[in-house]
């Protein structure tokens, strides 16, 4: 098949954890197939690569490309659309030439922002990769965010992407997301598009780990900034750590990735035993030392990449409800489930004080990603769906 991907923001190195997962698929599928790749750069909006490891996907996968091209734009010449997506006439313009030119058997569009670029294509061989449902996601952060201005933020972010899906998602006739959760609510939503699901994948690089824990460490990471991520970390600071402490004295604390805000800065400041560790380009070094996994965010959609990871090298995690809806996991065996401040306490202490469960569940856990969890078995799917698309079977 030949195939183009066409996405925003840089994929070497990967910007963002969805870039990272689309990665994944791609590196695959570019040995199999003749695969051509259309990225929109824009000009002062460069960040830090993903947290992760320090292999680069993004390498990988541009070295397998046909053809490998960067539409470098300014900020200055975009439009923002429905008060929530970047528009760039000179993408759109080199996206319809190449879709035009080539007469590609499919295309993997990543992202809101390559849809709205595709959107007066009328095409029917693309797969538009939302990764998660974002409307979900903001519904959630409107009613459960603990920062008022976040709350308001989403509610805002909430009517434009309502807009959105009217005017632009609508007209894509097969959607993927990552997880069964995200793709029930968009079905009810686009009732006339295809929503596939296509898990999230981890780094073998991870699962390649050996894992050498330290007593008493416990441990989160993210993007810090990022309205559900210091939620999640606030709560721990707030509502956990303090109290579990008391039981545990010698118990560590590290929340480890960039963006904290000074909100958290300033709580961790006044907490014993809390390390902040700002970037760090590889986050495996401090999982490896990790004795229990935290990811307690009751906002935010599709799967938690960093749950993943922890899994992978064999952590035991105590998770929330909403960061392990859509896995197929089982509450004792692979994680331990908590629900509120107590529950999480409980479980925490249970894990610190017994190694021999510890191991059990990071054990399980770590199988669980090994069977369902790896690229070249979820770029497969993508690679089933292409080639449906291209032969009218989809």
């Amino acid at each position: 098949m030949k195939i183009l991907v066409a996405c925003d923001g840089v994929l070497y190195p990967p910007r963002s954890g969805a870039a990272k997962r689309s990665l994944q698929l791609l590196v695959p599928l570019a040995r199999r197939h003749t695969v051509d790749c259309l990225t929109l750069r824009v000009e002062g909006w460069e960040k830090h690569p993903v947290l992760g490891s320090t292999e680069s996907w993004g390498a990988e996968f541009r070295e397998l490309c046909r053809t490998y091209e960067i539409c470098t734009v300014e900020v200055q010449s975009m439009t923002l659309k429905y008060k929530y997506v970047w528009y760039s006439q000179q993408f759109a313009k080199r996206l319809e030439q190449l879709v035009v030119k080539e007469q590609y058997d499919g295309v993997v569009a990543i992202s809101k922002t390559v849809a709205l670029h595709l959107q007066g294509l009328a095409l029917g061989n693309v797969l538009l990769d939302l990764n998660d449902a974002d409307e979900m996601s903001h519904r959630r952060a409107a009613l459960h965010g603990r920062d008022l201005r976040d709350r308001l933020k989403a509610v805002k972010n909430l009517l434009f992407l309502q807009l959105f899906r009217r005017r632009v998602l609508s007209k894509f006739r097969h959607l993927i997301v990552v997880c069964e959760t995200d793709a029930q609510f968009l079905r009810r939503q686009l009732p006339h598009s295809a929503v596939h699901v296509i898990p999230l994948g981890v780094d073998p690089s991870f699962v390649e780990e050996a894992a050498v824990e330290e007593d008493g460490v416990l441990m989160f990471h993210g993007t810090l900034g990022t309205a559900h991520n210091h939620d999640a970390a606030m709560f721990l600071l707030e509502e956990i750590f303090p109290k579990l402490s008391e039981s545990h004295p010698n118990a560590q604390l590290w929340l480890v990735g960039p963006g904290a805000r000074p909100s958290l800065v300033e709580l961790a400041s006044r907490r014993k035993n809390v390390t902040l560790t700002g970037y760090v380009p590889d986050v495996r070094p401090y999982l490896r030392r990790a004795a229990v996994y935290f990811c307690p965010h009751e906002t935010g959609a599709g799967t938690k990449t960093k749950l993943l990871e922890a899994w992978a090298m064999g952590k035991a995690a105590v998770a929330s409800p909403v960061a392990i809806e859509g896995l197929p996991v089982r509450a004792g065996q692979h994680v331990l489930v908590a629900d509120s401040p107590a529950e999480y306490l409980r479980a925490a202490s249970r894990l610190l004080g017994d190694q021999q469960l510890r191991r059990s569940i990071g054990g399980e856990a770590r199988r669980l990603v090994q069977e369902s969890f790896l690229p070249e078995a979820l770029s497969a799917q993508l690679e089933a769906l292409l080639a449906g698309l291209s032969s009218g079977n989809v």
